[in-house]
């Protein structure tokens, strides 16, 4: 089978040793990593994309004889699905408590949590500086009220995390009847009324057309005045005009930023320059733990692919697909 990463810069290190730990576990199959879409006839020999990047209906048309996309993340606003179907084209996904990622970027928020509410990058800006003033009291967690927005795996990992902190965590979710948790769980009508009560409120919710931008002007306003934010989910979430005004104002105290509307994060956007901000290159999955899940999972998806079965991480249903796919469902 010949397959292409298509690469974003910002991910190379992780998409070579992803491309490395396929490469072993599959010697039969042929593995690239692009830089660039392949054109023309290089382009006809890929049967299969592994992707984190954006896949235009454009993009996707290079590739005559492509039959299946895998998202590298669990998101997959980033793929033009119904384009893929029409071309008879699978596409399929990374899901984050499959790969490890859910518990890296749970791991990576209650840091990011910790470095705000502690003030560690002041403590250290202190020291480096030299300055030896006093600095102001930090704040602890126990008995802080937690917002959880999204309960999907990434969302429940923190929950696990947070607990043992005394945290008062309450989640905002889609659906949240299907929680099934020992906590406060609200639906969406209920976001702005929570979040007036939240000292710290974490966004950790799947991106789609639905909730793009959904913390606006009016949403940042009607939190409690200085309440820490951490967003390690999509950029596309937040009005990032309306968070800077709201960090000027000190609504918010300090922002936590994995992700922003454009990426590769330049140092000059408005919220960099910030010394409420922490902002990091949308590197909170990208561990150890998440390189091993990922090729274990892609590895199990090509495997029930070559048998022809289907697995449980497929996003559509081609009416003519180009690789034909048994209905039973078998785990991946």
């Amino acid at each position: 089978m010949n397959i292409a990463l298509v690469s974003l810069r910002q991910f190379r290190v992780f998409e070579q040793e992803v491309c490395r730990g396929l490469s072993t576990v599959r010697r039969q199959d042929h593995i690239h990593l692009l830089d660039v879409h392949a054109g023309g006839s290089a382009a006809e020999n890929y049967e299969v994309l592994l992707t984190f990047a954006p896949l235009k209906a454009s993009d996707i048309g290079l590739y005559p004889n492509l039959k299946l996309i895998q998202t590298l993340s669990s998101g997959y606003e980033q793929i033009d699905v119904d384009f893929a179907t029409s071309q008879g084209i699978w596409v399929s996904y990374a899901p984050s408590d499959r790969t490890g990622n859910a518990e890296s970027v749970a791991e990576f928020a209650l840091m990011e949590i910790l470095t705000l509410s502690r003030n560690l990058l002041g403590a250290i800006d202190s020291v480096a500086q030299a300055r030896g003033e006093a600095l102001p009291i930090s704040y602890g967690l126990r008995g802080k009220r937690v917002c959880i927005f999204g309960l999907g795996a990434i969302g429940r990992a923190l929950i696990e995390r947070l607990l043992p902190f005394g945290c008062e965590i309450v989640a905002v979710t889609r659906s949240p009847e299907k929680a099934e948790l020992n906590i406060p769980v609200h639906g969406l009508e209920g976001l702005p009324l929570i979040l007036g009560d939240a000292d710290i409120v974490v966004v950790c919710v799947r991106a789609d057309r639905s909730n793009q931008g959904i913390f606006n002007e009016k949403m940042f306003a009607s939190m409690k005045r200085g309440v820490f934010f951490v967003n390690v989910a999509r950029g596309s979430l937040i009005d990032e005009q309306a968070l800077r005004k709201a960090i000027l104002a000190g609504q918010v105290r300090a922002a936590a930023l994995d992700v922003l509307r454009d990426e590769p994060i330049s140092p000059r956007d408005p919220l960099v320059s910030l010394s409420q901000t922490v902002v990091t290159p949308h590197r909170a999955g990208f561990t150890d733990n998440m390189l091993r899940g990922t090729v274990e999972l892609i590895d199990g998806i090509l495997k029930s692919f070559d048998r022809k079965e289907k697995f449980p991480t497929l996003l559509n249903e081609p009416r003519s697909p180009r690789h034909r796919l048994e209905s039973i469902l078998v785990e991946a």
